[in-house]
């Protein structure tokens, strides 16, 4: 805290890139819901704003002072070029300026820290490849091209042996460039975090982290039928639908919080069997019934996974042999009690 006319009065904006990335993504399935209808006239314009967006979002993909990865030191020199990007979305970005008009300076920042559940590969699919939403910067499609595949390997990095996700990593320890304990696994030279930005609570207790970013990976998977984003996917509907309850009376229950213990490998491609994550007590909540049976473990705002569980659901029935199990029965049972039963 400063006093009043402690410091240089300045204007400034901080980001959520995870926001922005969800209106990419929601924009998709608008212009393509409306080009079906021969209507896609009426959406272009935002879409021309969308790309736009996802130029400037590229700023979420480094390092928050733009240091190389593995810096464990504040006196690390800022990275040349991209030596700097983690290409991953990160907690935020935000930019500002002086308010003074003599003072011509201004200042923009990255994030040195992603969440598991800020990642949104579908939005970085569609930044990359949808001829509508690519934006006018030469290198802007390349790098969300990058940006895909490194989410989705930042996905099985962080695949627990039981399927949920845990955390995510971080290019500054403790959010001083610190040097975390000896042992640590790295991510591209990230360091694990279990709890990336904040711990109390840990930022990946809640559950609801793991309907958000899982919903996307479905999406991506049932528009592209990408092989790697249905690894990551069927390993977590697994984990999903054997932590559900769905009872008689319309009731359902599923573990209300998440806990960790371990890290993942440092070969991160391999099945991690060191990184555990269990389900804390039972609750029932109608909250997150919109994202649908999530995860398995733990959400205090319900059952949040059923777009995930039935994005995927449909894309594998294309090619399901007959008799193959499903998870579809499970999501309308929760969406809907009156089916149990018939």
């Amino acid at each position: 805290m400063k006093q009043e006319g402690g410091y240089a009065r300045q204007w400034k904006y901080t980001d959520a890139p995870d926001a922005d990335a969800r209106a990419v993504q929601a924009m998709y399935w608008a212009k393509r819901w409306a080009d079906e209808q021969g209507a896609g006239s009426a959406v272009d314009g935002l879409v021309k704003k969308a790309s736009k967006m996802g130029d400037y979002l590229r700023y979420a993909l480094f390092d928050k002072y733009f240091k190389e990865m593995g810096c464990q030191d504040p006196s690390c020199p800022a990275a040349e070029g991209y030596g700097g990007a983690h290409y991953l979305l990160s907690w935020y970005y935000a930019w500002g300026g002086s308010l003074a008009k003599a003072a011509g300076w201004s200042w923009r920042i990255g994030a040195s820290a992603s969440h598991s559940g800020y990642q949104n590969p579908f939005a970085a699919y569609v930044l990359a490849k949808e001829k509508a939403f690519k934006p006018a910067s030469p290198n802007a499609a390349r790098d969300w091209g990058q940006s895909l595949g490194r989410q989705l390997e930042f996905y099985r990095w962080l695949q627990s042996a039981e399927g949920g996700m845990a955390g995510g990593a971080t290019n500054s320890w403790r959010g001083r460039y610190g040097k975390p304990p000896a042992g640590t696994t790295t991510f591209y030279k990230m360091a694990y975090d279990e709890a990336p930005v904040y711990a109390d609570p840990p930022s990946n207790e809640w559950f609801g982290f793991q309907a958000w970013t899982m919903d996307r990976v479905a999406q991506l998977y049932y528009v592209t039928g990408d092989a790697k984003a249905k690894i990551v996917l069927d390993r977590w509907v697994k984990w999903v639908l054997a932590n559900t309850t769905l009872g008689k009376d319309g009731g359902f229950a599923i573990p209300s919080t998440l806990q960790w213990s371990g890290q993942p490998q440092l070969n991160w491609n391999e099945k991690d069997t060191e990184l555990e994550c269990q389900g804390c007590g039972l609750q029932q909540d109608p909250a997150c019934k919109g994202q649908g049976p999530q995860s398995g473990c733990g959400c205090n705002r319900g059952i949040g996974a059923n777009p995930a569980l039935l994005f995927g659901e449909i894309r594998r029935s294309r090619s399901r042999a007959p008799g193959q199990g499903t998870a579809r029965p499970d999501v309308e049972e929760v969406l809907d009690p009156q089916r149990r039963g018939q």
